[in-house]
């Protein structure tokens, strides 16, 4: 996981790298800068995850170099540093999607959680992520076989069948079912699409995994709102 501390004070960056390194969070990278254009310059080259960020800095107050960071990235935590309570600021500072606004002197127990709890929430948002595209790469690759279920992917992934119901329910916010059947849809319509004449509809039916013709087409319908046949009309005879 990637730190960036922007402080256009040495000493003070010093003091805050030093503080997260004792906080052993897991094998962190912790980059530094001076100020917002070297700030902008480490978000173009470099993922960052956590920013923690000076508000009274030259060439960039803190909220103009988090409104530039926002352009470049989204997802970054950024945890901003001030030297005077300014209920403008927190209230721009919020609205940039700023975890945490820090006052000084700050104080170490506040610095520790806060600085803790945003790495664990950048963590498990990763392993979340690696977890998802795990999952949806597996279904993906195993589109076309009818008698993959549930069982078959937690013995693929190693978890046992509830626990990862229920993974998959609070990652995709949807049953597992669902989901296999969303991904079996989403590939029967691209292949209605690249569909060449002759080729028939329980060709579509066999590669996607549904048993029956008559059974896939009831499905997709509910799903698309066509049948498999309307939909390849639709496609390729309406202009």
């Amino acid at each position: 996981m990637n730190f960036l501390v922007v402080d256009d004070e040495s000493i003070i960056r010093k003091n805050f790298i030093k503080r997260i390194q004792a906080l052993s969070l897991g094998h962190s990278m912790i980059l530094e800068a001076k100020n917002g254009y070297d700030a902008l310059e480490i978000m173009q080259e470099e993922t960052i995850h956590i920013a923690l960020i000076d508000i009274n800095m030259p060439f960039f107050d803190g909220l103009s170099l988090i409104s530039k960071i926002r352009e470049i990235n989204t997802e970054v935590k950024i945890i901003i540093i001030s030297g005077y309570e300014n209920f403008d600021y927190a209230k721009r500072a919020i609205e940039y999607g700023v975890t945490a606004y820090l006052l000084k002197p700050i104080d170490r127990e506040e610095f520790n959680e806060v600085m803790t709890k945003t790495y664990q929430e950048v963590d498990l948002k990763e392993v979340d992520s690696t977890f998802k595209g795990t999952v949806v790469a597996t279904l993906r690759k195993n589109v076309e076989n009818p008698d993959f279920n549930l069982s078959v992917l937690s013995k693929e992934l190693n978890l046992s069948p509830n626990y990862l119901s229920k993974r998959v329910k609070e990652t995709f916010n949807q049953s597992f079912v669902d989901l296999l059947r969303e991904l079996r849809i989403d590939k029967a319509k691209k292949l209605l699409e690249q569909m060449a004449d002759g080729k028939k509809i329980y060709e579509v039916a066999q590669q996607t995994g549904f048993k029956n013709q008559y059974y896939f087409s009831q499905v997709f319908k509910q799903e698309v709102g066509l049948s498999p046949k309307q939909y390849y009309l639709k496609v390729h005879f309406t202009k």
